[in-house]
């Protein structure tokens, strides 16, 4: 009977379960369909009011609606680790909590609290950030994530001057920050200083791995909004077009947006060249290569020193093969910033590695070295030449040079491994690519140097256990699988040697190496089987 009588309640809430499914469902679709690639990871109203707010264009909105959501999200998956934290030091019986020691700052390690001002602040607990971010300082004043941490707050607060003074700390250790630089643009854009804006923007992005952060993606949506809330004639159309070639990276249809900007900015002289490398850029993206070029000469005409615009026409001849016109493209490039040898770099490694001009290479590095004597970068580019040169004194010099001023770069301690171990120096070539595995422990290039230092020992098991690591982690070249199978016969276990080769004659049957390795091992086996 109580079931009859509130049958209307039960209705109800079906239908608000099925318009809910509904509505999530459908805007996943939409996203699939219209290009967004930005999409919220679980569903809260605000994050469906987000996402309307930004297919309308109301981007300050949005920026708003994400913010609030990304942070229940984090709160969410931080409750989640603090319970399972907790549920296994019960089950370890186990009083000494991790999390409880960090949190009562028990624990003075710097990185820790950097990590935890940084987790504080993506839920918005902003006082714990801000006190957590102040005492990994005091321990190290040079601590990366505490230093963000406080940037971003003081961000939040309109502190600017603040902002720019810490984020400048960050960008003399990795000059290309992605996340800092973002920060940096839009602390220019409320500051008016539009021209700044662009560059570092284009200075976050010239090097783009990824940002790290989803509140530089949502720093970069509000700065949108907030421009394109100023009266037409004061918006900086060249600066907005940049910040929908980076919203494209999420969404490709901010492309279209960011060539109406740019042609805007085009029509009102406002920074023409960068507008013009700006179609150049959203042209190359889509594949349409000739305007792409045609755009970005365009942009070269106006400011031969446009690196953005040279460094994309470089890559469109490197697409070509066109060897001579890359080699002019990438030599111009590295003129365009001489104080700034990034593009430098980007030379050096085309006359290396393309032409195989070791000499000039060479050349080039150390006339750069002499103005730049401490960037790792170079240092680095110095080493790898002379390894190519076969001189390994002088190679191993320049990388530990560059170690020096650049201890976090994983292949730098690579490099240094690769020639202590051509020179048979096994232990420190152990030593220097563990340190490079501790840097990136998901490189299978790094777990491949292992292996090769394993097999000159002849611990043939250990370079077992490094393939299959390395294939865990991607790596799929029929080189490196047929020398995995070719283990398995060195020790003897020719069932799997067998087994392997197949595998490999499956994807190249002309393996001649495979064809010879498995005739005998089936020979072995069958020597085994008969005795």
């Amino acid at each position: 009977m109580r079931l009859y009588k509130n049958w209307k309640i039960y209705i109800i809430v079906f239908g608000i379960f099925i318009f809910w499914a509904t509505f999530t469902v459908g805007i996943n679709f939409i996203a699939r369909n219209t290009g967004v690639l930005f999409t919220p990871e679980f569903m809260t109203r605000h994050a469906i009011n987000g996402f309307v707010q930004y297919e309308l264009g109301n981007y300050l909105k949005a920026s708003k609606e994400y913010e609030i959501h990304y942070q229940i999200y984090n709160k969410m998956l931080h409750n989640r680790q603090k319970m399972w934290i907790a549920k296994k030091n019960k089950h370890e019986n186990n009083k000494n909590n991790t999390q409880i020691e960090i949190e009562s700052n028990k624990n003075k390690s710097p990185e820790m609290l950097g990590n935890l001002a940084w987790y504080y602040y993506s839920e918005g607990s902003f006082k714990e950030a801000k006190k957590l971010a102040l005492t990994a300082l005091e321990i190290d004043p040079s601590n990366d994530n505490a230093l963000f941490t406080l940037s971003r707050l003081f961000f939040d607060e309109n502190n600017f001057e603040d902002v720019l003074s810490l984020t400048n700390q960050l960008l003399e250790r990795n000059q290309d920050h992605t996340d800092v630089l973002i920060l940096q643009s839009a602390v220019y854009s409320k500051q008016n200083q539009y021209n700044k804006a662009i560059d570092s923007l284009n200075r976050g992005l010239r090097d783009y791995k990824g940002s790290f952060e989803t509140e530089s993606f949502i720093t970069a949506l509000k700065t949108v909004g907030e421009l394109m809330s100023l009266p037409e004639e004061k918006r900086p159309n060249c600066l907005l077009a940049h910040y929908h070639r980076y919203l494209r990276i999420f969404d490709i249809s901010q492309g279209k947006i960011a060539i109406k900007y740019a042609q805007k900015a085009i029509e009102k002289n406002d920074r023409p060249d960068e507008a013009y490398m700006t179609i150049g850029l959203v042209n190359y993206k889509i594949g349409n290569y000739e305007a792409a070029l045609e755009n970005l000469f365009k942009a070269i005409s106006l400011n031969h020193n446009n690196s953005r615009a040279l460094d994309r026409i470089s890559t469109i001849y490197a697409d070509r093969n066109d060897l001579l016109n890359e080699y002019h493209a990438t030599q111009n490039l590295a003129k365009s910033t001489p104080d700034d040898p990034f593009y430098t770099v980007w030379h050096v490694r085309f006359l290396r590695n393309k032409l195989g001009d070791y000499q000039q290479a060479l050349t080039v590095v150390e006339n750069t070295l002499r103005s730049h004597p401490d960037d790792p970068q170079l240092l680095h580019q110095a080493g790898l030449t002379y390894y190519e040169m076969g001189n390994y004194t002088q190679a191993l010099e320049f990388e530990q040079k560059a170690v020096k001023y650049d201890p976090n770069t994983f292949y730098i301690h690579e490099a240094i491994g690769r020639i202590a171990e051509v020179e048979g120096r096994y232990t420190e070539a152990y030593n220097a690519y563990d340190t490079a595995l501790k840097l990136a422990p998901f490189s299978s290039e790094v777990h491949l140097d292992l292996e090769r230092v394993y097999e000159a020992q002849k611990r043939y098991k250990d370079a077992i256990k490094e393939y299959k690591v390395a294939f865990e982690l991607g790596e799929d070249n029929i080189y490196y699988i047929t020398s995995f199978c070719q283990l398995y016969y060195k020790i003897s276990e020719y069932q799997y040697a067998v087994d392997c080769f197949k595998d490999v004659l499956k994807r190249d049957p002309e393996n001649n190496a495979a064809k010879g390795l498995l005739s005998q091992s089936l020979q072995n086996i069958n020597r085994q089987t008969s005795k």
